[in-house]
């Protein structure tokens, strides 16, 4: 009787065994898919690494929806710089046209000429590089009032040769 049971025991455990051939054969596949991916990368370990890696690219590409909008508005802050800077450069040309022509009171022609200015493009390590130009504090480009404070002389900047009293007449002027 014990081996009349042991029989049927064994008969059940063997049917259970015998499995489902859908379920082994998915099972073989997954195998086959893993030594492939095993083959293509080196290793299993390493494949495993290279999904690590593909899910932290995936996660960043799907938050450059909010770094979009952090560059959206970056570039609408150097539009709106490079607009000032723009204006800035016309209003210093302006005004350096304008000081051109002026002459200190009293000067005459032959001997004096007018107070040109000079506007020069900042050099690149004196700002902040944007779209090809480059912006300071006070915008894209340095202005000098340049004089000649003798008869002859080539006109030299200002704030390099003048004196205090020749400040102080320029100023008056």
């Amino acid at each position: 009787m014990e081996i009349e049971e042991a029989g049927r025991e064994l008969g059940r455990y063997a049917d259970g065994v015998g499995g489902d051939p859908e379920r082994l054969a998915a099972v073989e596949d997954r195998l086959e898919s893993l030594r492939a991916l095993a083959r293509k990368h080196g290793s299993l370990d390493a494949a495993v690494a290279r999904r690590a890696e593909m899910r932290d690219e995936l996660g960043r590409l799907r938050g450059g929806g909010e770094r979009l909008g952090e560059i959206e508005v970056e570039i609408a802050a150097r539009e709106g710089t490079r607009r000032r800077s723009r204006g800035s450069s016309r209003g210093r040309a302006r005004g350096g046209a304008r000081l051109r022509g002026v002459r200190p009171r009293g000067a005459r022609r032959a001997r004096h000429g007018a107070l040109p200015a000079r506007v020069a493009l900042l050099p690149p390590e004196s700002g902040v590089p944007v779209d090809g130009a480059v912006l300071g504090p006070s915008g894209a480009e340095r202005a000098e009032i340049l004089i000649a404070p003798n008869p002859g002389e080539p006109p030299r900047p200002l704030a390099k040769i003048a004196s205090g009293g020749e400040l102080s007449r320029i100023l008056l002027a």
